[in-house]
Protein backbone atom coordinates (compact mmCIF):
# COMPACT_ATOMS: atom_id res chain seq x y z
CA UNK A 1 0.00 0.00 0.00
CA UNK A 2 1.33 3.47 -0.90
CA UNK A 3 0.37 6.64 0.91
CA UNK A 4 1.47 10.19 0.02
CA UNK A 5 1.19 12.87 2.67
CA UNK A 6 1.73 16.62 2.25
CA UNK A 7 2.65 18.32 5.49
CA UNK A 8 4.76 21.26 6.60
CA UNK A 9 6.99 22.33 9.47
CA UNK A 10 8.92 25.52 9.93
CA UNK A 11 12.25 25.40 11.69
CA UNK A 12 15.24 27.61 12.17
CA UNK A 13 18.76 28.10 11.30
CA UNK A 14 21.10 30.78 12.49
CA UNK A 15 21.22 34.47 12.12
CA UNK A 16 23.72 35.22 9.33
CA UNK A 17 26.53 37.78 9.05
CA UNK A 18 25.28 41.34 9.24
CA UNK A 19 28.51 43.35 9.17
CA UNK A 20 29.49 44.88 5.82
CA UNK A 21 31.79 42.56 3.90
CA UNK A 22 31.53 39.81 6.52
CA UNK A 23 30.53 36.93 4.18
CA UNK A 24 33.34 37.78 1.76
CA UNK A 25 35.70 38.39 4.67
CA UNK A 26 34.92 34.98 6.09
CA UNK A 27 36.17 33.34 2.88
CA UNK A 28 39.36 35.44 2.89
CA UNK A 29 39.86 34.68 6.59
CA UNK A 30 39.46 30.94 5.96
CA UNK A 31 41.93 31.08 3.08
CA UNK A 32 44.61 33.30 4.62
CA UNK A 33 44.14 33.65 8.41
CA UNK A 34 42.59 30.49 9.77
CA UNK A 35 45.84 28.49 9.57
CA UNK A 36 47.17 30.51 12.55
CA UNK A 37 44.09 32.02 14.22
CA UNK A 38 41.82 29.00 13.96
CA UNK A 39 38.25 28.91 12.63
CA UNK A 40 36.82 30.93 15.53
CA UNK A 41 39.75 33.28 16.11
CA UNK A 42 40.95 31.53 19.27
CA UNK A 43 44.52 31.21 17.90
CA UNK A 44 46.18 27.81 17.78
CA UNK A 45 48.07 26.88 20.94
CA UNK A 46 50.95 25.30 19.05
CA UNK A 47 51.45 28.49 17.02
CA UNK A 48 51.48 30.62 20.17
CA UNK A 49 54.04 28.27 21.71
CA UNK A 50 56.21 28.36 18.61
CA UNK A 51 56.12 32.17 18.56
CA UNK A 52 56.60 32.35 22.35
CA UNK A 53 53.81 34.90 22.47
CA UNK A 54 50.44 35.40 24.12
CA UNK A 55 47.87 36.01 21.40
CA UNK A 56 44.43 37.26 22.48
CA UNK A 57 41.35 35.68 20.86
CA UNK A 58 39.99 37.78 18.02
CA UNK A 59 36.64 38.02 19.82
CA UNK A 60 38.31 39.45 22.95
CA UNK A 61 37.72 43.01 24.17
CA UNK A 62 41.40 43.78 23.55
CA UNK A 63 41.08 43.06 19.84
CA UNK A 64 37.52 44.29 19.34
CA UNK A 65 38.38 47.64 20.98
CA UNK A 66 40.62 48.51 18.03
CA UNK A 67 39.15 50.62 15.25
CA UNK A 68 38.42 49.10 11.86
CA UNK A 69 41.36 50.98 10.38
CA UNK A 70 43.72 49.75 13.11
CA UNK A 71 42.70 46.14 12.49
CA UNK A 72 43.06 46.65 8.74
CA UNK A 73 46.58 48.03 9.17
CA UNK A 74 47.57 45.05 11.35
CA UNK A 75 46.38 42.74 8.55
CA UNK A 76 48.18 44.60 5.78
CA UNK A 77 51.34 45.74 7.61
CA UNK A 78 51.70 43.30 10.50
CA UNK A 79 52.33 44.00 14.17
CA UNK A 80 54.88 42.57 16.57
CA UNK A 81 55.57 38.96 15.64
CA UNK A 82 52.66 38.88 13.20
CA UNK A 83 53.85 39.40 9.65
CA UNK A 84 51.74 41.23 7.04
CA UNK A 85 49.21 39.06 5.21
CA UNK A 86 50.71 39.62 1.79
CA UNK A 87 48.70 39.31 -1.38
CA UNK A 88 45.49 40.90 -0.04
CA UNK A 89 43.78 43.93 -1.52
CA UNK A 90 42.54 46.85 0.60
CA UNK A 91 38.96 45.64 0.14
CA UNK A 92 39.78 42.07 1.16
CA UNK A 93 41.43 43.36 4.35
CA UNK A 94 38.36 45.50 5.08
CA UNK A 95 36.12 42.47 4.50
CA UNK A 96 38.17 40.43 6.97
CA UNK A 97 37.68 43.18 9.56
CA UNK A 98 33.93 42.96 8.91
CA UNK A 99 34.08 39.23 9.60
CA UNK A 100 36.16 39.74 12.76
CA UNK A 101 33.42 42.00 14.12
CA UNK A 102 30.94 39.12 13.91
CA UNK A 103 33.11 37.11 16.31
CA UNK A 104 32.20 39.55 19.05
CA UNK A 105 28.45 39.01 18.70
CA UNK A 106 27.74 35.81 16.82
CA UNK A 107 27.48 32.40 18.50
CA UNK A 108 30.10 29.75 17.66
CA UNK A 109 29.63 28.18 14.24
CA UNK A 110 29.19 24.76 15.86
CA UNK A 111 26.09 25.92 17.76
CA UNK A 112 23.67 27.56 15.28
CA UNK A 113 20.52 28.95 16.78
CA UNK A 114 17.15 27.71 15.65
CA UNK A 115 14.66 30.12 14.14
CA UNK A 116 11.45 28.41 13.08
CA UNK A 117 10.72 30.98 10.42
CA UNK A 118 13.88 30.31 8.44
CA UNK A 119 13.10 26.86 7.05
CA UNK A 120 10.08 24.99 5.78
CA UNK A 121 9.81 21.27 5.07
CA UNK A 122 7.27 19.40 2.94
CA UNK A 123 6.90 15.66 2.72
CA UNK A 124 7.31 14.75 -0.94
CA UNK A 125 7.09 10.97 -0.72
CA UNK A 126 5.92 8.36 1.79
CA UNK A 127 5.87 4.71 0.76
CA UNK A 128 4.90 1.96 3.19
CA UNK A 129 6.67 -1.35 2.57
CA UNK A 130 9.55 -2.34 0.27
CA UNK A 131 10.42 -5.48 -1.66
CA UNK A 132 12.80 -6.40 1.17
CA UNK A 133 10.76 -5.43 4.22
CA UNK A 134 7.01 -4.87 4.47
CA UNK A 135 7.50 -2.85 7.65
CA UNK A 136 9.99 -0.40 6.15
CA UNK A 137 8.91 3.07 5.08
CA UNK A 138 10.64 5.22 2.48
CA UNK A 139 10.42 8.97 3.07
CA UNK A 140 11.48 11.94 0.96
CA UNK A 141 11.55 15.44 2.45
CA UNK A 142 12.19 18.72 0.62
CA UNK A 143 13.16 21.87 2.49
CA UNK A 144 13.42 25.54 1.54
CA UNK A 145 15.90 27.52 3.65
CA UNK A 146 15.98 31.32 3.94
CA UNK A 147 18.67 32.82 1.72
CA UNK A 148 20.58 34.39 4.62
CA UNK A 149 21.38 30.95 6.04
CA UNK A 150 24.89 29.73 5.25
CA UNK A 151 24.41 26.19 3.99
CA UNK A 152 28.12 25.92 3.22
CA UNK A 153 28.75 25.28 6.92
CA UNK A 154 28.48 21.54 7.51
CA UNK A 155 27.35 22.00 11.10
CA UNK A 156 24.37 24.10 9.96
CA UNK A 157 23.54 21.87 6.99
CA UNK A 158 23.70 18.68 9.06
CA UNK A 159 21.47 20.15 11.76
CA UNK A 160 18.88 21.05 9.13
CA UNK A 161 19.10 17.57 7.62
CA UNK A 162 18.52 16.08 11.06
CA UNK A 163 15.48 18.31 11.44
CA UNK A 164 14.31 16.94 8.13
CA UNK A 165 14.55 13.38 9.43
CA UNK A 166 12.54 14.35 12.53
CA UNK A 167 9.92 15.92 10.29
CA UNK A 168 9.83 12.74 8.15
CA UNK A 169 9.19 10.52 11.16
CA UNK A 170 6.50 12.84 12.49
CA UNK A 171 4.61 13.06 9.18
CA UNK A 172 5.31 9.54 7.86
CA UNK A 173 6.05 7.25 10.84
CA UNK A 174 8.16 4.12 10.44
CA UNK A 175 9.15 1.29 12.81
CA UNK A 176 12.66 2.31 11.82
CA UNK A 177 12.64 6.00 12.89
CA UNK A 178 15.75 6.98 10.97
CA UNK A 179 15.57 4.44 8.17
CA UNK A 180 15.25 5.24 4.44
CA UNK A 181 14.94 9.02 4.66
CA UNK A 182 16.09 11.39 1.94
CA UNK A 183 16.27 15.12 2.73
CA UNK A 184 16.99 17.87 0.19
CA UNK A 185 17.60 21.52 1.06
CA UNK A 186 17.84 24.58 -1.13
CA UNK A 187 17.79 28.34 -0.59
CA UNK A 188 14.65 30.35 -1.23
CA UNK A 189 11.63 31.86 0.46
CA UNK A 190 10.13 29.42 3.00
CA UNK A 191 6.86 31.38 3.10
CA UNK A 192 6.24 30.71 -0.59
CA UNK A 193 7.00 26.99 -0.40
CA UNK A 194 3.54 25.40 -0.46
CA UNK A 195 3.86 22.65 -3.05
CA UNK A 196 6.64 20.07 -3.50
CA UNK A 197 6.13 20.39 -7.27
CA UNK A 198 7.89 23.75 -7.01
CA UNK A 199 11.00 22.10 -5.55
CA UNK A 200 13.75 21.31 -8.06
CA UNK A 201 15.66 18.21 -6.84
CA UNK A 202 18.21 17.26 -5.68
CA UNK A 203 18.69 20.64 -3.97
CA UNK A 204 21.89 22.32 -2.81
CA UNK A 205 22.32 20.08 0.21
CA UNK A 206 21.28 16.44 0.13
CA UNK A 207 21.46 13.61 2.65
CA UNK A 208 20.04 10.10 2.83
CA UNK A 209 19.97 7.71 5.76
CA UNK A 210 20.58 3.97 5.75
CA UNK A 211 17.72 1.61 5.03
CA UNK A 212 16.93 0.42 8.53
CA UNK A 213 17.90 1.48 12.01
CA UNK A 214 16.90 3.09 15.23
CA UNK A 215 19.88 5.44 15.21
CA UNK A 216 20.65 8.18 12.69
CA UNK A 217 23.32 7.02 10.21
CA UNK A 218 23.89 8.89 6.98
CA UNK A 219 24.38 6.82 3.86
CA UNK A 220 25.27 9.83 1.68
CA UNK A 221 25.81 13.55 2.08
CA UNK A 222 26.31 16.23 -0.58
CA UNK A 223 26.92 19.92 0.13
CA UNK A 224 27.24 21.97 -3.05
CA UNK A 225 27.54 25.38 -1.29
CA UNK A 226 30.46 24.03 0.75
CA UNK A 227 32.20 22.79 -2.38
CA UNK A 228 31.58 26.18 -4.03
CA UNK A 229 32.90 27.99 -0.95
CA UNK A 230 36.00 25.81 -0.86
CA UNK A 231 36.58 26.54 -4.55
CA UNK A 232 36.32 30.28 -3.85
CA UNK A 233 38.70 29.92 -0.90
CA UNK A 234 41.21 28.16 -3.15
CA UNK A 235 40.77 30.93 -5.71
CA UNK A 236 41.37 33.60 -3.05
CA UNK A 237 44.43 31.74 -1.80
CA UNK A 238 45.70 31.23 -5.36
CA UNK A 239 45.17 34.91 -6.25
CA UNK A 240 47.01 36.00 -3.09
CA UNK A 241 49.89 33.64 -3.84
CA UNK A 242 50.04 34.89 -7.44
CA UNK A 243 50.15 38.46 -6.13
CA UNK A 244 52.93 37.49 -3.73
CA UNK A 245 54.91 35.89 -6.58
CA UNK A 246 54.38 38.97 -8.74
CA UNK A 247 55.56 41.18 -5.86
CA UNK A 248 58.72 39.07 -5.54
CA UNK A 249 59.32 39.24 -9.30
CA UNK A 250 58.71 42.99 -9.29
CA UNK A 251 61.20 43.42 -6.43
CA UNK A 252 63.70 41.34 -8.39
CA UNK A 253 63.12 43.50 -11.48
CA UNK A 254 63.57 46.66 -9.47
CA UNK A 255 66.67 45.25 -7.80
CA UNK A 256 68.10 44.40 -11.23
CA UNK A 257 67.27 47.90 -12.47
CA UNK A 258 68.99 49.43 -9.44
CA UNK A 259 71.97 47.16 -10.02
CA UNK A 260 72.23 48.16 -13.69
CA UNK A 261 71.86 51.83 -12.77
CA UNK A 262 74.67 51.48 -10.22
CA UNK A 263 76.84 49.69 -12.79
CA UNK A 264 76.18 52.42 -15.36
CA UNK A 265 76.96 55.17 -12.85
CA UNK A 266 80.13 53.39 -11.66
CA UNK A 267 81.33 52.83 -15.21
CA UNK A 268 80.54 56.40 -16.25
CA UNK A 269 82.42 57.71 -13.23
CA UNK A 270 85.46 55.56 -14.05
CA UNK A 271 85.44 56.71 -17.67
CA UNK A 272 85.18 60.40 -16.75
CA UNK A 273 87.74 60.24 -13.95
CA UNK A 274 90.37 58.62 -16.16
CA UNK A 275 89.55 59.97 -19.62
CA UNK A 276 88.85 56.50 -21.01
CA UNK A 277 88.22 56.39 -24.77
CA UNK A 278 87.54 52.65 -25.13
CA UNK A 279 86.83 49.48 -23.16
CA UNK A 280 88.96 46.69 -24.65
CA UNK A 281 89.63 43.01 -24.02
CA UNK A 282 93.06 41.52 -23.53
CA UNK A 283 92.56 39.58 -26.75
CA UNK A 284 91.85 42.76 -28.74
CA UNK A 285 94.85 44.49 -27.21
CA UNK A 286 97.17 41.52 -27.83
CA UNK A 287 96.10 41.24 -31.49
CA UNK A 288 97.05 44.84 -32.33
CA UNK A 289 97.81 47.33 -29.54
CA UNK A 290 98.83 49.97 -32.10
CA UNK A 291 95.18 50.52 -33.05
CA UNK A 292 94.79 52.15 -29.63
CA UNK A 293 98.29 53.66 -29.35
CA UNK A 294 98.24 56.92 -27.43
CA UNK A 295 94.65 56.42 -26.30
CA UNK A 296 93.47 55.68 -22.77
CA UNK A 297 91.68 52.34 -22.64
CA UNK A 298 89.93 50.45 -19.85
CA UNK A 299 90.72 46.76 -19.39
CA UNK A 300 90.18 44.37 -16.52
CA UNK A 301 92.75 41.82 -15.42
CA UNK A 302 94.23 39.86 -12.53
CA UNK A 303 97.38 41.22 -10.91
CA UNK A 304 100.19 38.65 -11.05
CA UNK A 305 103.32 40.42 -9.79
CA UNK A 306 105.47 43.54 -9.92
CA UNK A 307 108.36 43.02 -12.33
CA UNK A 308 109.99 46.28 -11.25
CA UNK A 309 109.27 49.06 -8.76
CA UNK A 310 106.76 50.66 -11.17
CA UNK A 311 105.93 47.90 -13.65
CA UNK A 312 103.32 45.25 -13.02
CA UNK A 313 102.31 42.10 -14.88
CA UNK A 314 98.61 41.39 -15.36
CA UNK A 315 96.61 38.73 -17.17
CA UNK A 316 93.13 38.45 -18.60
CA UNK A 317 91.57 35.72 -20.72
CA UNK A 318 94.94 33.87 -20.73
CA UNK A 319 96.60 36.96 -22.19
CA UNK A 320 99.30 38.91 -20.33
CA UNK A 321 99.99 42.64 -20.47
CA UNK A 322 102.31 45.04 -18.69
CA UNK A 323 101.40 48.31 -17.01
CA UNK A 324 104.15 50.79 -16.18
CA UNK A 325 104.17 53.93 -14.05
CA UNK A 326 102.28 52.22 -11.22
CA UNK A 327 102.27 54.16 -7.92
CA UNK A 328 104.25 52.54 -5.11
CA UNK A 329 102.37 49.83 -3.16
CA UNK A 330 99.33 50.21 -5.40
CA UNK A 331 99.08 46.44 -5.92
CA UNK A 332 100.22 44.07 -3.19
CA UNK A 333 98.08 40.93 -3.48
CA UNK A 334 98.47 38.40 -6.24
CA UNK A 335 95.18 37.51 -7.92
CA UNK A 336 93.48 40.84 -7.24
CA UNK A 337 90.92 41.61 -9.96
CA UNK A 338 91.37 45.17 -11.19
CA UNK A 339 89.73 47.53 -13.65
CA UNK A 340 92.64 49.42 -15.15
CA UNK A 341 92.80 52.64 -17.14
CA UNK A 342 96.01 52.96 -19.11
CA UNK A 343 97.41 54.80 -22.10
CA UNK A 344 98.47 52.32 -24.78
CA UNK A 345 102.23 52.53 -25.45
CA UNK A 346 102.60 49.54 -27.75
CA UNK A 347 104.34 46.21 -27.06
CA UNK A 348 107.00 45.25 -24.56
CA UNK A 349 109.09 42.11 -24.30
CA UNK A 350 108.91 39.90 -21.23
CA UNK A 351 110.40 36.52 -20.45
CA UNK A 352 107.81 33.78 -20.10
CA UNK A 353 108.76 30.36 -18.71
CA UNK A 354 109.13 27.74 -21.47
CA UNK A 355 108.12 30.25 -24.18
CA UNK A 356 111.03 32.58 -23.48
CA UNK A 357 111.00 36.21 -24.66
CA UNK A 358 107.46 37.23 -25.62
CA UNK A 359 105.90 40.48 -26.79
CA UNK A 360 102.86 41.62 -24.78
CA UNK A 361 100.77 44.83 -24.79
CA UNK A 362 102.23 47.72 -22.80
CA UNK A 363 100.16 50.40 -21.06
CA UNK A 364 101.08 53.43 -19.00
CA UNK A 365 99.12 53.59 -15.74
CA UNK A 366 96.34 56.22 -15.54
CA UNK A 367 94.01 54.86 -12.87
CA UNK A 368 92.52 51.71 -11.35
CA UNK A 369 89.69 50.30 -9.24
CA UNK A 370 89.56 46.97 -7.46
CA UNK A 371 86.70 44.68 -8.51
CA UNK A 372 84.60 42.48 -6.24
CA UNK A 373 82.98 40.38 -8.96
CA UNK A 374 84.55 37.88 -11.35
CA UNK A 375 85.30 39.57 -14.65
CA UNK A 376 84.64 42.99 -13.07
CA UNK A 377 80.93 42.52 -13.77
CA UNK A 378 80.16 45.54 -11.57
CA UNK A 379 81.35 47.62 -14.54
CA UNK A 380 79.58 47.93 -17.88
CA UNK A 381 82.32 46.90 -20.29
CA UNK A 382 81.05 48.47 -23.50
CA UNK A 383 83.29 47.25 -26.30
CA UNK A 384 83.33 49.47 -29.39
Amino acid sequence: MKTTVIASLTLIASAGLSWAGAPEGKEVYTAMCQICHGPNGEFKANMAKMLNATIPPLASKEVQAKTDDQLKQVILKGQGKMKPVSGLTEKQAADVVGFLRTMNAAPPTDAPKIDRSKVKFLLAFCSKGTMYDNNAVQRTVDGIVASEIDLSQDVTAMQLLQMGTTFAQETCPSPYPFGSISVSLTLGDPAKFTDVKNFIPPGQVYGSTKGAGNQLEWNSYTNIPRATRETRIQQIRGAAQAKQREAVLEEQRQAEQRKQSEIAARSSGFVKANGVAHFVTAEQLAANPFVYQGQVVAIYGAFEQMISATQGLFSSQDKRFVVSGIPTARFTQTGSIVMLAGRVVGNIEIKVPILGPTLVPHLSFVGSAFCQQQGCSEYAINLR
